[in-house]
């Protein structure tokens, strides 16, 4: 429990602090710093309803307003319809996520947001992010990624030096694609390939 007479937690308090299952945040605490709880056991927040800058639903931390995932946790996670930016780093070292379910309010999802999440083998994915280059996410190879109602999927079988333009999607090679609404798959490839939503 984080008393409410603490205001501020800082970069990297507790991370790595493995035996860290669940944090209460008190009223007090208005700034959480950068991997301040980059833990692998964790799968539980709680925030003080008078707390005026974190919130928590679903055990994972976010803004008061519910916009913005600041801090992910470990198991199978869906993330509230409210949220739509997952702050870089936001599940970082998070060992023991397995599955996570990514709302289509979510347009933004920061820089190595799943960084670490080695045992992560599910993401479902909104159809259209504004992240330009997906593999900054971090999702691991060899994790199954699915879309909401992809429109159209294109598989690159050579390497662009080109950046991609507006709405097309870049994943790392070895990830998996599953485009449910038309049963596209595509594993394995030599080189990367692209969601195009028009």
């Amino acid at each position: 429990t984080i008393p409410d007479s603490v205001t501020s937690i800082g970069d990297y308090a507790f991370s790595g602090c493995s035996g860290l299952t669940s944090v209460m945040i008190g009223n007090g605490v208005i700034h959480i710093g950068e991997l301040a709880f980059n833990c692998s056991s964790l799968t539980s927040f709680m925030v003080n309803g008078n707390n005026p800058n974190y919130s928590s639903a679903n055990g994972l931390l976010m803004t008061k307003n519910g916009k913005t995932l600041t801090v992910g946790v470990n198991g199978d996670v869906t993330i509230p319809e409210s949220v739509a930016y997952i702050e870089s780093w936001a599940f970082a070292g998070c060992s023991g996520l397995t599955s996570i379910t990514i709302p289509m309010n979510v347009t933004n999802i920061g820089h190595v947001a799943f960084g670490g999440c080695s045992n992560l083998s599910e993401v479902l994915l909104p159809r259209c992010l504004e992240n330009e280059n997906l593999s900054g996410m971090s999702i691991p190879d060899k994790c199954s990624v699915s879309f909401y109602d992809p429109l159209r999927l294109d598989i690159l079988f050579n390497k662009s030096t080109t950046w991609p333009q507006n709405g097309e999607h870049w994943f790392t090679p070895g990830v998996t694609a599953t485009c449910a609404s038309v049963g596209v798959a595509t594993t394995g490839l030599g080189s990367g390939f692209r969601c195009i939503c028009t």
